[in-house]
């Protein structure tokens, strides 16, 4: 597996509104950033990531549109 930090630059994604995600060798690492400055980070582990997996996995259930029944 790769070893990488989050000054290596092919670990570093931006995800949208500001917001960036990175990898420091056991932590996926979230940042928001304005005009370069982080403003805030936010360290996943293995477990915090697993429980927003199934965070997502469970609001893409209660979202999904209703099924209609067929006549």
């Amino acid at each position: 597996a790769a070893q990488g930090t989050m000054n290596d630059p092919s670990f570093k994604a931006y995800l949208g509104d500001g917001v960036y995600a990175s990898w420091d060798g056991a932590h996926i690492v979230l940042t928001v950033e304005n005009g370069g400055y982080v403003t805030e980070r936010v360290c996943l582990d293995e477990t915090v990531w697993a429980n927003l997996l199934r965070y997502h996995a469970r609001l893409e259930r209660l979202l999904e549109p209703p099924v209609e029944p067929v006549p």
